[in-house]
């Protein structure tokens, strides 16, 4: 069903699976899946994992690395 007038429309999703190594110190390694289409990506780091994540949403200007700038993080509980 279409959006009504005063409905703003929702985005679409993509859907990914990542599928990390065990026992590998310090490090996130693993595998990434892009749903629907089957594609499969081997990363060594979490900045890898970022930039394959950015290339198939297509959001690269959107994204930073934890602690980036545009990534303030904060405690809920201290949130008001």
């Amino acid at each position: 069903m279409p959006p009504s007038a005063n409905q703003p429309e929702v985005p679409g999703f993509d859907y990914f699976v990542v599928r990390t190594r065990r026992g590998v110190a310090d490090s996130l390694a693993g595998l990434a899946e892009r749903l629907g289409t089957g594609e499969k990506r081997a990363f060594e780091s979490g900045d890898q994992l970022l930039r394959l994540l950015e290339r198939w949403s297509g959001v690269g200007e959107n994204m930073t690395a934890a602690g980036g700038p545009g990534n303030a993080m904060t405690n809920p509980k201290e949130t008001p």
